[in-house]
C-alpha cells in the first residue's frame, strides 16, 4: 500500500523527532543523576540515587520515549482527520506541540529536583504536598502521609 503525502511527511521527520527526545532526554537525566549527586535530598524527600533508582530511572526514560514515538503517530491520523485549509503551517504547528509535550516531562525532572533539593533551601519552607507527592512518584519513592 503506498503511502499518501501526509504519511511521508510524518515519516521523513520522525529521525528528527526520535533524535531531539533522545538528546533532551540523555542531558536532562544526566542533569538529574548531577543534581542528586551534588544536592542530597532534604529529610523530607528521602529519595537518594543508588544502584537500583539509576537502571529503574534509564528503564522508565526508554519506555517514555516508546510511548512518545507511539503517540507521533497520531500526527498523521490527526492530520487526516482534521483537514486543515492551510497544510504546512497546521503540521508545523502539531509537529512543534508535540515535540514540547514530548520534551517537557524530560525537563520537568532535573526542574523540580533543583527547585525542591537545592533551591532557598536554608530558608524556604518545606515543598506543597503536590511538589512532594511528584518528586516521590519522579524518584521512585512512595510515601503516604510521611510513612513508608
Amino acid at each position: 500500500m503506498p503511502m499518501d503525502d501526509t504519511q511521508q511527511w510524518w515519516n521523513r521527520r520522525r529521525l528528527r523527532y526520535n533524535g531531539l527526545a533522545i538528546a533532551i532526554g540523555f542531558l536532562c537525566f544526566v542533569a538529574w543523576v548531577v543534581l542528586g549527586m551534588t544536592l542530597p535530598p532534604p529529610p523530607e524527600v528521602g529519595a537518594e540515587l543508588t544502584l537500583i533508582t539509576l537502571p529503574l530511572m534509564a528503564i522508565g526514560v526508554t519506555m517514555y520515549l516508546a510511548v512518545a514515538n507511539v503517540a507521533y503517530r497520531l500526527g498523521a491520523r490527526m492530520e487526516r482527520r482534521a483537514r486543515p485549509a492551510d497544510v504546512p503551517r497546521f503540521r508545523a504547528r502539531l509537529f512543534a506541540a508535540g515535540v514540547a509535550l514530548t520534551v517537557l516531562p524530560f525537563v520537568a525532572v532535573p526542574v523540580l529536583t533543583l527547585a525542591v533539593w537545592g533551591y532557598g533551601r536554608a530558608t524556604a519552607p518545606a515543598p506543597a504536598p503536590c511538589v512532594m507527592q511528584l518528586v516521590n512518584l519522579v524518584t521512585g519513592r512512595v510515601t503516604c502521609g510521611g510513612y513508608e
